[in-house]
């Protein structure tokens, strides 16, 4: 017993040290992995659908970018049905691209027009193409290579040289030459890279010498790409991704409130199932995170410490979540419910990863802003589309005067309406199964969008829905003598960001895979606040109303012909009137603009 206790003092102590060691341990690899806490679900997830791909296999999980003209065939041949236009989250795969043909021809199979039955052989093409390379019963469990090759001349003219905005911007721009690399593999997994020999987005308005889209220099070569490239794995209702695209939720013609393609891509995981009455998916998208010490204006970002390791500022991370909810509820009728969240300045737990979690009740101003939107698409009568967008930033409400004594936040809203109707023409004639049709889609339509000045904004960039991209431009060096590189700033949601007024109208004639020609004429009346101004609150706030202070207007008439030489060849003109008045934001400055884009496309596949 005499050496009992001592001996149990040392165990004791033994112990304690034990236990420390282990602590200590445990905060090393929380260190070590605070910052792989965002890879560790997304790798963990992929790893095993990549795993699980081979069970549940599946032909088309490639994915079919946002260009691609079957987007619009698809929506033409439902708008002449009277179904609903295909859904607006995307790009698709090629299983949802082959279920929304099936769901759109099984309810007017028989009375197809002259237009819509050559865009549906055209789609049964796109889907029936054959691999340039295969192993197996054409890569059936197996691997299968199809490239696409695409090139491109283009040229741009315009009167006004000092004028840098153009109507044909840098996503309607292509690449001199691009070649698209697209494996498949046991027809559920697709990894893909587009390889594209272009100029740098400075370039489009940046360079005044910029008449041709063929590089004439070594420093005009885009140094950003690749602008695609990514993985694709599902089955016959599902898909997962992950790499770098282009995205795109809602059904706006000049943008979306919650997410547009205005950004020069995304990067991130998207999950989605589909169905003939339900689509769900869930979005991460990672957001480079610089830190801007001030907005537009030089007023400084209140950066607060988060009490995060660093106790100078928050940690350099931010990115996007959103999860979007699409029902059918007839087969003229969808309802759209959207909830997003940017989120940064601090590491994310894994809570933050609930793909149906509220996220507006984390309550976690610091470092997070949430956005609600909601969709509406209606179909009344065969080609008579209605169709709109509602965004929710911040409402203050009865709790926030009863709570606080006053609305400190002001409200930010936006709002977006429009009608599309369509009508087949040209010389009608009998088909094979008893239908009538003409060959020809006319097409028209009117949309408005109107978004508050504080959409989008909150108290630091880390918090704000805008991406900020570092994009290199050896071009930029080479015209300005400046730095090669410059800092990007793009709304994630709608194209003219917040505090703006748009109003477009538009016509369209399309002969389906033959030719296009379109008339479109927009007014925007944009305010004087971005999504880059400094958040404010109180009065000051309250007293904007859009377009704030002295706004930039903007008439904008196009006009579009593409015109189809060889299932290969393809031309274009596009003619643009711009006048720009109050130009900056200053009263009576104003620039005028003919602009004019001439092309011709070879596409190989």
């Amino acid at each position: 017993m005499s050496g009992g206790l001592p001996g149990r003092f040392e165990e004791w102590l033994r112990l304690l040290w034990i236990s420390k060691c282990v602590e200590g341990a445990r905060a090393d690899l929380r260190r070590l992995f605070e910052g792989w806490n965002l890879c560790i679900p997304i790798i963990g997830v992929a790893s095993l659908l990549f795993i699980a791909a081979p069970v549940f296999p599946d032909r088309g999980q490639r994915i079919v970018p946002l260009d691609e003209e079957l987007y619009r065939y698809l929506r033409g041949m439902a708008l002449e049905a009277g179904v609903l236009p295909p859904s607006s989250s995307l790009p698709y795969p090629m299983a949802e691209v082959e279920s929304e043909l099936g769901r759109i021809i099984s309810t007017n199979a028989l009375t197809l027009s002259e237009a819509s039955q050559a865009a549906r052989e055209a789609i049964k093409r796109y889907l029936s193409r054959k691999p340039f390379y295969a192993e197996g019963a054409e890569g059936t469990n197996g691997f299968a290579f199809y490239p696409d090759l695409r090139i491109d001349a283009e040229g741009y003219l315009h009167t006004n040289r000092d004028y840098e905005r153009w109507a044909y911007g840098f996503h309607d721009r292509q690449p001199f030459v691009g070649l698209l690399m697209d494996g498949s593999f046991f027809d559920s997994l697709s990894l893909y890279i587009d390889v594209t020999v272009q100029k740098d987005p400075f370039q489009v308005g940046g360079d005044p010498n910029n008449y041709t889209n063929l590089l004439t220099s070594p420093s005009q070569f885009d140094l950003n790409m690749p602008y695609r490239a990514g993985m694709s794995v599902g089955g016959s209702h599902w898909n997962l991704w992950l790499g770098r695209d282009r995205l795109s939720w809602g059904n706006g013609r000049t943008g979306n409130l919650l997410l547009s393609d205005a950004d020069l891509y995304h990067e991130g995981l998207r999950f989605t199932t589909f169905w003939e009455r339900f689509k769900f998916t869930f979005l991460l998208l990672g957001l480079e995170s610089w830190r801007l010490d001030s907005d537009e204006r030089g007023n400084p970002y209140p950066w607060p410490d988060t009490g995060a390791q660093n106790p100078s500022g928050p940690e350099r991370f931010k990115m996007f979540l959103a999860h979007r909810l699409e029902f059918n509820l007839r087969s003229n009728l969808r309802l759209t419910l959207n909830e997003s969240i940017v989120y940064g300045g601090k590491y994310p737990d894994l809570r933050v990863f609930n793909p149906l979690i509220v996220y507006h009740n984390f309550y976690i101003k610091e470092w997070a802003n949430s956005l609600m939107t909601v969709e509406l698409d209606w179909v009344p009568f065969p080609g008579v589309y209605l169709y709109g967008q509602y965004a929710q930033d911040q409402l203050s409400t009865i709790f926030e005067k009863d709570t606080y004594g006053k609305d400190e936040e002001p409200n930010a809203m936006g709002y977006l309406v429009g009608f599309e109707l369509q009508h087949s023409v040209g010389v009608s004639r009998r088909d094979g199964n008893g239908g009538s049709s003409g060959k020809a889609w006319l097409r028209g339509g009117y949309e408005f969008v109107k978004t508050d000045p504080w959409l989008y904004i909150r108290e630091t960039p880390y918090v704000s829905f805008f991406s900020t991209r570092r994009v290199h431009s050896e071009a930029r060096k080479t015209v300005l003598g400046e730095k090669n590189y410059y800092f990007l700033n793009t709304p994630l949601g709608y194209l003219y960001g917040n505090d703006v007024v748009v109003n477009t109208l538009w016509i369209t004639y399309e002969v389906p895979e033959r030719y296009r020609l379109f008339l479109e004429y927009s007014l925007i009346l944009k305010g004087e606040n971005e999504v880059t101004t400094r958040f404010q609150t109180g009065d000051a706030a309250w007293d904007l109303h859009t377009p704030s202070g002295t706004p930039e207007v903007q008439n904008i008439v196009t006009f579009g012909v593409y015109y189809t030489v060889s299932p290969k060849v393809v031309i274009l003109m596009q003619p643009s009137f711009v006048y720009n008045g109050n130009l900056y934001h200053e009263a009576g400055r104003s620039a005028l603009d003919f602009q004019l884009v001439l092309g011709i496309r070879y596409r190989e596949r």
